[in-house]
């Protein structure tokens, strides 16, 4: 079975809340999960309790001509209407060096959404995380997550499990390899923490759309 995620997480604060809102293109795919969300796994119950301020959302993201847009069935965003200053530093997927292959960067987004991310970031000082996972036949193929705000760093899983082997890299150039659950790390940076490597967003049926950023008429 076939499973993506293409998102952005951010914890939410009035700035970036408004720059969301008068932005056609990120208002239409913007979600806010602004209160704990119960849920059951194996008849055990769990809540999902988002950072002060709500977990903002903006999903699906990715190149419309992928199996990416084509496996969500719904109109995605593109990454390539997102792009940020050419003079604007980032930390590039390739400065995971070996870890990141031509094809694995293909897979990815451009750099001008990078510098478009970190450019929200700074203007509204939030801190976000872009989190891409593609999942085959229950195994995880690719697992990557940029982060900015207070953290600027790039992820990338090179063996999965129950605590994955990340490769991680900073901009003091500090390339590494840690034991954690990428996702679950993305989500406790921005005060969302996971109880276990389960996440509810992360499941076909969740109801994404009682959570749909509301936008004022005008």
């Amino acid at each position: 079975m076939t499973w993506y995620a293409s998102e952005v997480f951010a914890r939410c604060n009035d700035a970036l809340l408004s720059a969301v809102r008068n932005d056609p293109l990120l208002a239409a795919h913007a979600y806010l999960i602004d209160a704990p969300v119960d849920y059951a796994l194996h008849d055990e119950p769990g809540v999902f309790v988002p950072p002060e301020g709500g977990l903002l959302v903006i999903r699906p993201v990715c190149d419309p001509d992928t199996d990416c847009a084509e496996w969500h069935s719904s109109e995605v965003l593109s990454w390539h209407a997102l792009a940020g200053q050419a003079h604007t530093p980032i930390l590039a997927p390739e400065s995971l060096g070996g870890h990141v292959d031509s094809d694995l960067r293909d897979e990815l987004p451009p750099d001008d959404f990078f510098r478009y991310l970190k450019e929200l970031s700074i203007a509204h000082k939030a801190d976000l995380v872009y989190f891409y996972c593609y999942m085959w036949g229950g195994d995880t193929e690719i697992e990557y997550a940029s982060f900015f705000g207070r953290r600027e760093e790039v992820s990338f899983v090179v063996k999965s499990g129950v605590l994955s082997q990340v490769a991680r890299n900073d901009p003091n150039n500090a390339l590494r390899v840690v034991e954690l659950d990428l996702l679950s790390d993305a989500l406790s940076y921005l005060e969302a923490p996971l109880a276990s490597p389960f996440c509810i967003l992360h499941t076909r049926s969740f109801p994404w759309e009682s959570f749909k950023l509301q936008v004022p008429a005008l």
